[in-house]
């Protein structure tokens, strides 16, 4: 019997000589077969879920403010770190850091190189007893004009979007009483707070580890629902999954003891 040729062997049962190793490489799986999960969208775009592609979110425009008072200066915000911003970090997430009113020097115009105010970064890092000894010396001795409320990051998310993530239920509920707060913003999702909030509930409602997620969600949105007549609510926003506030909304309503009453019947409009 001859011998079989270099990148052969005999197969015992047949007889016939083979291929093996490098010859039969094409059959194997390649780096081609394997799928690659797609790179996160640049930061002002989103991905098409039907074509796969990276393509620019056009902010929503920002609501006007209300006329500015005679003789005063517009609001600006200037990028500058100040002794708060560096307390503030990642790192103080979990430890409980006591405010003391030198910390905070009254100028509210300096945000962070992420865009960040004080404030906002308070509600992401700081414990909630420093967010609330914080925001009351903002509303109370800084007097804050509308366009700091309403000022809104490059994800276009205002400070209404980070106290529902962030779960800070004090904070919604002082934001609340802020005559001319911008309801209707929307993120580069789509979602306006109350959407947010809406969302939040229907994913976390039927999860047993998320049920104190759910609780809180659910006692932010009645904070929201409290009093809608003069809250520029924008009902026809959709998130990226094709969404509306109320289709998520009427779908735990009932269960989650909500009456569908509650839930506001119009955008209202600036």
């Amino acid at each position: 019997m001859k011998r079989c040729q270099n990148g052969t062997r005999r197969n015992k049962k047949t007889g016939e000589c083979e291929p093996t190793g490098a010859a039969r490489s094409s059959t194997r799986r390649t780096n081609a077969d394997v799928q690659v999960k797609p790179k996160r969208c640049p930061t002002g775009s989103r991905r098409n879920k039907k074509t796969g592609v990276c393509a620019a979110v056009e902010p929503e425009p920002i609501v006007p403010t209300p006329p500015m008072e005679p003789g005063r200066e517009p609001f600006r915000f200037v990028e500058e770190t100040t002794e708060l911003m560096k307390i503030l970090t990642p790192m103080s997430k979990n430890k409980v850091i006591r405010f003391r009113e030198e910390m905070y020097n009254q100028d509210i115009h300096k945000v962070s190189k992420d865009g960040l105010t004080e404030l906002m970064l308070a509600i992401i890092y700081g414990n909630e007893t420093f967010v609330k000894d914080l925001l009351y010396l903002i509303m109370n001795e800084s007097h804050p004009p509308l366009e700091y409320w309403n000022y809104r990051l490059d994800t276009n998310e205002t400070i209404l979007h980070i106290a529902i993530s962030s779960m800070s239920v004090h904070t919604l509920e002082k934001l609340s009483t802020i005559p001319g707060i911008d309801y209707s913003a929307q993120d580069l999702d789509g979602c306006t707070p109350l959407l947010m909030l809406c969302k939040y509930i229907y994913q976390t409602m039927n999860v047993k580890k998320y049920a104190e997620k759910c609780k809180t969600y659910k006692k932010m949105l009645r904070i929201l629902l409290a009093d809608t007549s003069n809250k520029n609510f924008n009902l026809d926003a959709k998130d990226d999954d094709n969404m509306t506030a109320k289709q998520y909304f009427v779908q735990f309503a009932t269960k989650e003891k909500f009456k569908l009453s509650d839930f506001p019947n119009e955008s209202i409009r600036e």
